[in-house]
């Protein structure tokens, strides 16, 4: 039942945002097998499953795991919808985090680059997805020393969100 699936994948993001990784984890894990079963390797469901699935092993600290999974579903969305597609950048921001986790500065920061670039092409310059990838960028530049062009990022992302929210 997809609205069940749906369900399914909303109470994991909740339970993962709660910091209840483990239990997202099983409903995770529910939820891909049945998009396996029912549906397409590179439908959007079994895409957006396999890129929750990633995102709650990357926050236990699983971090191959999370990247086989982030580099499965970015293969998928790239090869079925485009290099612009937003499950396959969302892939591309995973993985890039997943280098950042582990201080690998320069993987991480190209990553940030290429998902920063096709979410504006996508969604916008003030789009908020558009600006997190920005300021995670922003992060790992500063980790890099390039505190100037870090600085700057995060000017821009904060006038944007100011401009978008107000202060």
């Amino acid at each position: 039942d997809p609205t069940q699936l749906r369900y399914m994948c909303r109470l994991g993001r909740a339970l993962r945002l709660c910091g209840r990784t483990e239990e997202a984890r099983v409903l995770f894990e529910k939820c891909l097998d049945q998009c396996k079963v029912s549906l397409p390797e590179n439908h959007p469901n079994t895409l957006v499953s396999l890129n929750n699935m990633a995102d709650v092993l990357k926050q236990q600290g699983n971090y191959e795991e999370a990247a086989v999974l982030y580099q499965e579903c970015h293969a998928q969305a790239v090869a079925t919808f485009g290099e612009k597609d937003r499950c396959a950048l969302g892939s591309l921001n995973g993985l890039a985090g997943i280098h950042k986790c582990q201080g690998h500065w320069p993987q991480a920061e190209a990553l940030y680059r290429e998902c920063a670039d096709g979410l504006k092409a996508v969604l916008g310059e003030d789009d908020p997805q558009t600006l997190g990838s920005l300021n995670d960028l922003a992060l790992v530049l500063s980790s890099r020393g390039s505190h100037e062009e870090a600085r700057e990022l995060h000017q821009h992302c904060l006038s944007k969100r100011r401009a978008n929210l107000g202060d």
